[in-house]
């Protein structure tokens, strides 16, 4: 057993004790609390078994192999740390040994967790560190295992151009958000070494893809955007530019799925040859195996190129950031049209580059890398900060953009976070790639508030 007292007193009593309703003690015994105690000739009562010199209530079908009814909660931050229960028969007692809990493969050392305390019909620990984003929780005794499913909840963010640099490309970073942790999990390069800044990002179905600036390494300097697909092992797959049946270049600023259909949010065009003040900008659809898109509807007006992001809900609505100063839209996917719903003035109207939904938040990457934060620099709240925004607030009050943290930053660099995405309850990692995230080095991420 991996075993760790570490928890508090209250939590071990709850553990301990039998219940007062449940515990009948045998001859020979003194009741004490709620517990039968006395020496070695210790007899337990009908209900009860000994465990060391006390009587504790029989789970249902003691001594067989163990059961799990479930888990409480059921999901954690990749970087673990939190308290788990699970409920259960046959999980401890005097005739079961080897008690062990694994979340994820059970030959992996990395994914045992600590266990506190443990009876018949009830275990508590420690969450380890994620070896996978969907496992499956383990508990094994001398009798048999059980098992449950249990889910780890991430943030994927890419850099565009690191620290505003054009052509500086960054790197991938993992992020849990509920300890405000990430992980620096390296440049995204290709199966021919080229290093690539990101635009937008998303998974259609358990592919992860993603869209370049035109401007990185792997673009080649045409300007023109890539779509790319990213393994967290191997990296990146050049499947090809984003261009339509025609060979016009479409510059992609953010990219969603709807299931396993692929949408972006394009600019007509090539940023290496110009950033025209009022550009086409359309909601576009990605074939996944060529990159080919197709326009859905009729262009909109953009007062420049700078930024723009897209949101598909659980009940597929689409929303927009659809302009430097991010308007915040909603989207009819026959036509196109845009319907204003209220301008994001947050952080004195910086971009969103990039949004996505975790659960039922929206989130969004407000800043994009100009007023970025400098390192050391803590007094500045005007870094890439994660927001959080509510479509259904009412556009006159202050409260449809709250801030959550600062994004994550490449060493040496101002955060350049162009691209976010939320990995789907069914995506899992290779063997390989479970190794790989078990090694990562978790590093603290800056709270920030909105500014009066």
């Amino acid at each position: 057993m991996r075993a760790s007292i570490f928890l508090s007193g209250a939590a071990l009593a709850a553990f301990t004790g039998c219940g007062a309703d449940d515990v009948k003690c045998g001859d020979g015994t003194t009741r004490v609390g709620d517990t039968c105690q006395g020496g070695t000739n210790t007899t337990c009562g009908a209900g009860t078994h000994l465990e060391g010199n006390a009587c504790v209530p029989d789970g249902p079908g003691a001594g067989g192999a163990p059961t799990i009814a479930k888990i409480d909660p059921n999901e954690a931050g990749l970087a673990g740390g939190g308290l788990f229960t699970i409920t259960g028969t046959n999980l401890a007692g005097s005739d079961i040994a080897d008690l062990h809990v694994f979340f994820g493969d059970p030959t992996n050392p990395n994914c045992e967790a600590v266990i506190g305390a443990a009876t018949s019909t009830a275990i508590a620990g420690q969450v380890p560190s994620a070896c996978d984003f969907n496992v499956v929780v383990t508990v094994t005794t001398n009798k048999g295992s059980a098992t449950t499913p249990f889910h780890y909840d991430a943030i994927l963010a890419v850099d565009g151009d690191a620290g505003g640099v054009n052509g500086q490309t960054g790197s991938l970073y993992i992020i849990d958000p509920f300890t405000h942790l990430y992980g620096d999990m390296g440049g995204v390069y290709d199966q021919d070494g080229y290093q690539y800044g990101i635009s937008g990002l998303a998974f259609a179905g358990n592919t992860l893809y993603a869209v370049s600036t035109g401007d990185s390494g792997g673009d080649f300097g045409d300007g023109n955007s890539s779509l790319l697909s990213i393994d967290l092992l191997n990296g990146a797959t050049w499947i090809g530019e984003t261009m339509d049946s025609a060979g016009n270049p479409f510059v992609i600023t953010d990219i969603k799925s709807n299931g396993t259909t692929l949408y972006g949010l394009a600019y007509a065009g090539n940023p290496a040859t110009s950033r025209p003040l009022n550009a086409q900008q359309f909601v576009v659809s990605i074939d996944t195996a060529t990159g080919e898109i197709t326009k859905i509807g009729n262009a909109t007006v953009s007062p420049n190129m700078n930024g723009g992001a897209l949101a598909i809900d659980g009940a597929n609505k689409v929303y927009t950031a659809t302009t430097g100063w991010s308007s915040f839209d909603s989207i009819d996917m026959t036509t196109g049209a845009h319907t204003s719903m209220f301008d994001l003035d947050y952080l004195y109207n910086s971009p969103i580059t990039s949004m996505a939904y975790f659960g039922t938040y929206l989130l969004a990457v407000v800043d994009n890398g100009t007023r970025g934060v400098e390192l050391g620099n803590t007094n500045d709240w005007s870094g890439e900060t994660l927001v959080i925004i509510d479509p259904a607030a009412d556009p006159n009050s202050e409260y449809y953009v709250s801030s959550w943290f600062e994004m994550p930053n490449r060493e040496s660099y101002k955060a350049m976070v162009d691209a976010i995405a939320v990995p789907p309850t069914t995506f899992s990692l290779s063997g390989t790639a479970q190794a790989k995230l078990a090694r990562t080095k978790w590093a603290p991420l800056r709270e920030v508030t909105t500014p009066n």
